[in-house]
């Protein structure tokens, strides 16, 4: 009963919302479709297209720009406009984090902000002036948000607050509809196996929502509209491999489940509509009809929009132990080391480190970070080069993935564009 009536106290206080963050591209005022090809090597260039909408347009694949490379992470918001969405990336350097973007102007526009093992949150708000912030999250669950310096407030002095525990599952999101995204957690309540939703203002630690989540509230928290949250998981292996989503109220009543083959990136093209890419196409999935539709999608890897969570930082996991598979450093492939997707031996992915190299371990991460697959170390052969079987087929991996070599002082990156092709 004390729940109920906090739910009605809440309704009555403000309209919950959980706002969709669906790109702007051409700043009409409709949602565009944003795709990104990430292209594998550490010097190709991310290829940036999208499908305009709106009265006027044309449905069709559009090149916006080449920008970012390698494991950079794409950010895209509304920083210099509140209007349209800006194409931008965070880098990993020797400083720490850097922060591209690229306003209307065309000129890009570098902030060092963040360190290597913090995970950053694109597209945020947080105080409220339309513009989007910079916000990023440290391990011990310190959140530091720093302006851009192009909205009305040109103070960029960042600011921190420690909101929940470090194992919380948070996400960004406007929850009360007064133009500012909170932060919100999605946590265990003590002493019990119950899940609950929580939201703070950033600046008072305020607590805005707080509800229960319910006991399959498990997965990565995205926010959908419309009073609305995604719940995202991967589930199966090779072939079979699907990423579902759980949809709910924010008060955690179900409403609805979708799933889409193989790993994907889950966008909102509107309120309470969720999408994916699916070969030429875009599979939207509509929450409350339970009806999927078709759309022109952009022509490349995989779609993206104003919301995105990334990390440079991946502990193991289900992959098998991996630990800390950050890239140190990234390089091609040659001077001895190998991708060969079939083996004569077996039929299954060989990997082999360059002549000199002392590597005892190797995985096979995607481009989120997530082990997809763990070598098992043989020795060293072939001329002295350390060697790693895999446990199925290089093209068992999917386009677009990375080769971790690690050693006691370094993970060196290789880029494997697509997994069915031998590189040497």
């Amino acid at each position: 009963m004390k729940i109920f009536k906090a739910l009605i106290l809440t309704f009555l206080t403000f309209p919950l919302s959980a706002s969709a963050d669906s790109p702007d591209i051409d700043g009409n005022g409709f949602n565009d479709i944003l795709g990104i090809s990430i292209a594998g090597g550490k010097n190709k260039k991310f290829t940036w297209n999208y499908v305009p909408a709106g009265p006027g347009t044309l449905a069709v694949s559009t090149k916006i720009k080449e920008f970012g490379k390698g494991n950079d992470i794409p950010v895209p918001g509304r920083y210099s406009n509140p209007n349209m969405t800006d194409p931008a990336f965070v880098r990993l350097t020797d400083e720490g984090l850097e922060w591209r973007i690229i306003p209307q102007n065309g000129d890009t526009v570098v902030i060092q902000f963040g360190d290597k093992n913090d995970s950053v949150y694109g597209g945020a708000d947080i105080d409220g002036d339309g513009y989007d912030d910079l916000l990023i999250r440290n391990k011990s669950g310190l959140f530091t948000f720093r302006r851009t310096g192009f909205g009305p407030n040109l103070n960029t002095v960042s600011f921190s607050q420690k909101i929940g525990k470090a194992k919380d599952q948070n996400f960004v999101t406007d929850i009360d509809n007064d133009g500012q995204d909170e932060i919100c957690r999605v946590a265990k309540k003590p002493g019990t196996n119950k899940k609950r939703t929580t939201c703070f203002d950033f600046f008072s630690k305020h607590k805005v929502f707080n509800a229960n989540a319910g006991k399959k509230a498990n997965g990565t928290p995205k926010p959908l509209g419309a009073n609305l949250l995604g719940f995202i998981r991967e589930k199966g292996k090779g072939a079979n491999k699907k990423t579902t989503v759980r949809v709910q109220e924010l008060q955690g009543k179900y409403v609805s489940k979708t799933s889409f083959d193989g790993h994907k990136n889950i966008v909102t093209t509107a309120p309470a509509q969720l999408a994916a890419k699916n070969g030429t196409v875009l599979e939207v999935f509509d929450a409350f009809s339970k009806q999927k539709s078709s759309q022109t999608a952009p022509d490349v890897d995989d779609v993206y929009d104003e919301y995105n969570v990334g990390s440079f930082k991946v502990s193991g996991g289900k992959g098998g132990g991996a630990g800390n598979t950050q890239c140190t450093s990234t390089t091609s492939w040659g001077n001895g080391s190998v991708w060969k997707p079939i083996s004569e031996g077996d039929g299954k992915l060989v990997i082999l480190d360059n002549f000199g190299a002392n590597s005892s371990k190797a995985y096979v991460i995607n481009q989120n970070g997530n082990v997809l697959g763990t070598g098992n170390y043989v020795g060293k052969t072939n001329g002295g080069r350390p060697t790693f079987r895999f446990s199925k087929s290089g093209s068992s991996f999917g386009s677009n993935i990375i080769a971790v070599f690690q050693s006691s002082s370094s993970n060196v990156c290789r880029n494997v564009a697509n997994g069915g092709t031998r590189y040497d």
